[in-house]
C-alpha cells in the first residue's frame, strides 16, 4: 500500500492519541501530560470518539481523523465522545445532585 502524505508540522492537535478498533470505531488509548485534552478532564482512555466539528467519524482512516483534529494553534475543535465510563451521582433531597 502507498505511503500517507505526512501531517502538516504546523498543526497542532490537542494531546489525545487513538486507535482504529476492529469494528471500525475510533478509541483514545492515551492522553499526552499537559496536553489540552487531559487539562478538560473530559476525555479520558478508552472513549469512543464519535465525531470532530460535527464530522462523524465512521468509516474513516485514522490519517482522515488526524487531519480534521489538528489544525493551527489557538483555533478550537470539538471532539464527540461517549464515556467509557458511568458515573454515580448521589440523590440528595435538595434537589441538587452531588457527583462522585
Amino acid at each position: 500500500p502507498g505511503q500517507q502524505p505526512p501531517v502538516d508540522p504546523s498543526s497542532v492537535g490537542v494531546g489525545v492519541g487513538f486507535q482504529l478498533r476492529p469494528d471500525g470505531s475510533f478509541v483514545v488509548s492515551g492522553l499526552v501530560p499537559g496536553s489540552a485534552a487531559e487539562q478538560s478532564g473530559r476525555v479520558f482512555a478508552l472513549d469512543k470518539i464519535l465525531a470532530v466539528n460535527g464530522i462523524s467519524v465512521v468509516g474513516l482512516s485514522v490519517q482522515r481523523v488526524v487531519e480534521l483534529i489538528r489544525g493551527p494553534p489557538g483555533t478550537t475543535v470539538t471532539l464527540t465522545m461517549q464515556a467509557s465510563q458511568a458515573y454515580a451521582s448521589t440523590r440528595s433531597t435538595g434537589g441538587v445532585p452531588s457527583a462522585e
